[in-house]
């Protein structure tokens, strides 16, 4: 009977202390703040994205929430931080308790107490200074050349090689900037920020060209840090750029055009080789590749090439006047809005292509596999695209 008694007790102590949620407790003191100040605090799980706020009350700050590993988050004094980047800084939270020392009015200066997470990011951060110094420095190159640029009256030619020679340097910098990154993962397979690091870079141009190399870093990372929040993600993130590579069968999808009528990628099939386009209204460089876009349409249409368009515009008739003002009425085009808000868009197209930025342009044959993938615009990404359907037609 002691026994009995003894062995229920362990089995309700253990239900009781698993099916406790675990989270973070943050006791912060602060300086300089005023009265109804507030932190706004973000970051995201498996399934949703937080966004929280906490009152600063006499000088102190208590943040509660619930996480079971370790996660990056943000911190700010502005509510909309997210979208203006206003005195915010990235800061990790471990579900544990935790004190927390800040400025309100420059949050550069907070620490952190008993979150080891969080040092071992800082600790990069500092080591990565002088590359952040060179980055800066370089932005401040663009910005007067590009000042420059607009103001020059006759002959540009010098001021277009220093953009070229700018644009290398910044290329330059990322590239130090990743294998940086990269060998901090090496180093450091148990460390929570590692996986982080390696979603942000699979994410990147630079990173997706490497896409193997970091697949097989995130392979040696510790089992628990394989569960994380942002590990999940990335093996997300990497099945989707596996599927969307140069040989890959093209993922399918049923969406409505701008007349509303549907347009199914198997319609194609067997019959036409098709050249995804996603572009945005807002977004210069891919509106720059339409004058181009145009010359392959007119010299490969009637060979069965066809164009479909796929627009990231919110503002669907900023979409559209963009269509008519450029001239590209004559191929088809498509907009994610629109789609959802007409209950089309059954599947994300930008994951299933792993778009992460515009403008992006995927050649499928008429099998129904990628033969071509270009990211950004530029004369070299023109050239190969045309050498490609020199190729196929």
């Amino acid at each position: 009977m002691y026994k009995l008694f003894i062995l229920k007790m362990v089995f309700l102590f253990s239900v009781s202390v698993t099916g406790q949620s675990s989270g973070f407790e943050i006791n912060g003191k602060v300086k300089n703040s005023g009265k109804g100040n507030k932190f706004y605090l973000t970051y995201k799980t498996t399934d949703k994205v937080v966004i929280d706020s906490f009152e600063i009350k006499s000088n102190s700050v208590i943040m509660k929430g619930e996480i079971e590993f370790p996660v990056k988050a943000f911190i700010s004094n502005n509510k909309e931080f997210i979208l203006d980047g206003i005195n915010g800084e990235v800061i990790y939270l471990e579900p544990k308790k935790a004190t927390l020392e800040l400025n309100y009015k420059n949050l550069r200066d907070l620490q952190i107490k008993s979150f080891r997470t969080y040092d071992e990011y800082n600790d990069l951060v500092k080591l990565k200074k002088s590359l952040f110094v060179e980055s800066d420095s370089i932005y401040k190159l663009l910005k007067l050349n590009n000042e420059a640029l607009s103001l020059a009256k006759g002959d540009k030619s010098n001021l277009e090689a220093n953009a070229i020679k700018i644009d290398q340097m910044i290329d330059s910098n990322r590239l130090k900037n990743m294998e940086f990154d990269l060998k901090f993962v090496a180093d450091n397979k148990n460390s929570y920020v590692s996986p982080d690091l390696l979603l942000s870079w699979i994410k990147r141009r630079e990173g997706a060209l490497r896409y193997e190399r970091i697949d097989s870093l995130f392979n040696l990372l510790g089992d628990k840090v394989k569960e994380s929040y942002a590990s999940h993600e990335f093996k997300k993130v990497i099945k989707q750029l596996k599927s969307s590579k140069v040989g890959e069968n093209a993922s399918g999808f049923d969406l409505i055009d701008i007349n509303h009528n549907h347009i199914k990628l198997d319609s194609f099939k067997g019959q036409k080789v098709i050249l995804l386009d996603f572009w945005a209204s807002w977004c210069a460089p891919c509106r720059e590749d339409f004058p181009f876009l145009k010359e392959l349409s007119n010299k490969y249409r009637e060979n069965g090439f066809e164009i479909v368009s796929i627009s990231k515009d919110q503002d669907l008739e900023s979409w559209k006047k963009a269509i008519k003002k450029d001239g590209i009425e004559n191929w088809k085009h498509i907009a994610i809005k629109d789609n959802i808000e007409n209950n089309t868009y059954h599947s994300d197209i930008e994951k299933d292509y792993f778009v992460t930025t515009i403008p992006v342009k995927i050649l499928i044959n008429k099998d129904g596999k990628i033969i071509g993938r270009w990211r950004g615009g530029g004369d070299d990404n023109k050239k190969d695209l045309t050498e490609s359907l020199s190729k196929v037609f």
